[in-house]
């Protein structure tokens, strides 16, 4: 509420369960839906993005924000990082380290798609949706450096050291 006092933001916060993401809207009424961080930590996507389709206008738009698979976050850091450097990830799944990476180690629910997965997800939902890019965080590049001896390491598994091996970089070294 403060950051909206700040920038003097005309605007309604409704708060929807992950049970029961009902928004208080009607039909149609909603123009942009901007959902940054939350389908991944959501036990049941499809009933949210039902919600969001309920409410979305026609001809309205979305911008939808999750944890995507094709990142070093999830090829460099887990893997590598998290499973095979440190011992507290020892033996724990991919995917069960990827949770406990994310928002700390009691997450409950932390999944990471590919964007065939969530193409499928909204077209379940009678949405249609499109991938426009990703986004790298500092932390993950000062990472780069260590992808050498990830893909040196015996123990990190092909697909990492494919995804490692075969990123490409601008004129800025991004």
């Amino acid at each position: 509420m403060e950051r909206l006092a700040l920038h003097s933001a005309p605007v309604e916060l409704h708060l929807a369960s992950p049970v029961d993401p009902q928004l208080p809207l009607e039909d149609n009424s909603v123009d942009y839906i901007h959902s940054s961080g939350v389908l991944h930590h959501i036990p049941d996507p499809s009933a949210v993005l039902q919600e969001f389709r309920r409410v979305l206008r026609p001809g309205g738009k979305g911008r939808i924000m999750v944890y995507f698979q094709d990142s070093l976050w999830y090829h460099l850091y887990v893997p590598y990082h998290l499973r095979l450097l440190r011992t507290d990830y020892v033996g724990m799944s991919q995917e069960d380290a990827f949770t406990r990476s994310t928002d700390g180690p009691n997450c409950p629910v932390s999944r990471c798609f590919t964007v065939e997965e969530v193409n499928a997800l909204f077209c379940e939902q009678g949405l249609s949706c499109r991938f426009v890019g990703s986004a790298i965080s500092l932390f993950e590049m000062s990472l780069l450096p260590t992808r050498f001896d990830a893909m040196m390491h015996e123990g990190l598994h092909l697909r990492h050291r494919t995804f490692l091996s075969e990123l490409t970089f601008n004129e800025r070294g991004i």
